[in-house]
């Protein structure tokens, strides 16, 4: 079974117009209204106008509901134009559309792998990476963060015992805030004959021309097999999608289970996304302005002392212990502000930390809150 797209319609409009909106940088918490750094909305757009607008026009257009999975009735001619657009803008043959980060995940490695393969992942991928890759059948092996020399020792070890290898890892890391070595990636999934496949969550509308990611930064968008990415962050919507090639966006279609039975994301939301990718193509002055303000945030940070992390937007300050991470999410509140404390499973043991998040919502005086807090 094929899914065929219609033609594309053409979408010149371009903004750069600041994205801080009444109610943007704040989150209810027990009755309190607190300047969020939690949330990964790092350009604003879930409360941008325009999108909302885009939503809202939609519904009447459209219904609330997609009423079907893709393969059954859910499937619409909106749908394959943001594939479309997906797929040139990030350098790809084609790309496909899922509900969201976690199911595509789960379901998309499956669909890639199975018993009698083997994934090699970076130690500190997200859960649902994992999930996926358990889910599949195939043995996993694990390389310590960002160690290149250990990939490829993994990789030597396995080249003779299994006909099929992919190379799993994200390209900013949730916790850590810090960025893949993509060009060395490329170079081993070439000289060891595997696929591999690059989450960019948290970097697509952040890094890269005109905010297609690290991928794309380093300009080897065709070498990488498998790009994903988020709707649920930089363009502050739902939804997920993988970029790849015709013949491998065709065998997903047919074999992927969590696209194959789902129901189709409802068609305004759709249509948003066609208009956050429009958007953050054009927000190239607001990602520079991101950069450097996060960049600022952290070396103010460890000047004070502060043990901190990254590269990007995600800011993780490390702390050690759970009660300590606790008591300074607690003060930080009291202050003010929204900051989680995140700690084992999810982070390594002994490695507590806050993790701050950037965005373009945040002012001068929301930041300095937060650094007087802390």
């Amino acid at each position: 079974m094929s899914l065929e797209p219609d033609a594309l319609s053409a979408d010149n409009h371009r903004t750069c117009t600041p994205t801080q909106r009444r109610g943007g940088a704040f989150i209810e918490r027990q009755g309190r209204t607190l300047i969020d750094f939690s949330a990964n909305d790092y350009l604003g757009l879930s409360t941008h106008p325009e999108l909302a607008q885009v939503m809202a026009e939609a519904a009447l257009e459209y219904g609330t509901g997609s009423t079907g999975s893709r393969l059954v009735s859910g499937d619409r001619a909106i749908t394959h134009h943001l594939e479309a657009e997906l797929a040139a803008s990030m350098g790809a043959e084609s790309a496909l559309v899922f509900n969201s980060g976690y199911q595509m995940n789960v379901s998309l490695i499956p669909a890639i792998v199975g018993k009698g393969d083997l994934v090699i992942a970076d130690k500190f991928v997200h859960a649902s990476l994992i999930d996926g890759i358990r889910l599949s059948g195939a043995k996993l092996l694990r390389y310590r963060h960002n160690d290149m020399g250990h990939l490829e020792a993994r990789l030597q070890s396995a080249k003779h015992s299994f006909s099929r290898v992919l190379i799993v890892t994200e390209s900013v890391f949730s916790m850590e805030g810090d960025s893949a070595p993509i060009s060395e990636l490329i170079a081993l999934k070439s000289m060891y004959n595997c696929e591999l496949l690059i989450d960019e969550a948290h970097a697509w509308g952040v890094f890269g021309p005109n905010g297609m990611g690290l991928i794309a930064k380093e300009g080897v968008q065709n070498q990488c097999d498998y790009i994903t990415a988020t709707f649920g962050k930089s363009a502050g919507s739902a939804g997920a999608f993988v970029a790849c090639s015709k013949e491998r966006k065709n065998q997903l279609i047919n074999t992927c289970r969590g696209f194959i039975y789902s129901t189709a994301l409802p068609l305004p939301v759709i249509a948003v996304n066609r208009a956050a990718l429009t958007k953050i193509k054009s927000m190239n002055c607001e990602r520079e302005t991101l950069i450097q303000t996060a960049d600022q945030i952290r070396n103010t940070l460890s000047t004070a002392g502060f043990q901190t992390r990254g590269n990007s937007p995600i800011i993780p300050i490390i702390l050690g212990e759970n009660r300590t991470v606790l008591e300074a999410q607690s003060k930080l509140a009291l202050a003010g502000c929204n900051v989680i404390a995140m700690r084992p499973p999810t982070v390594p043991d002994g490695e507590a930390r806050l993790r701050i998040v950037i965005t373009t919502h945040h002012t001068q005086a929301h930041i300095q809150t937060l650094i007087e807090a802390l």
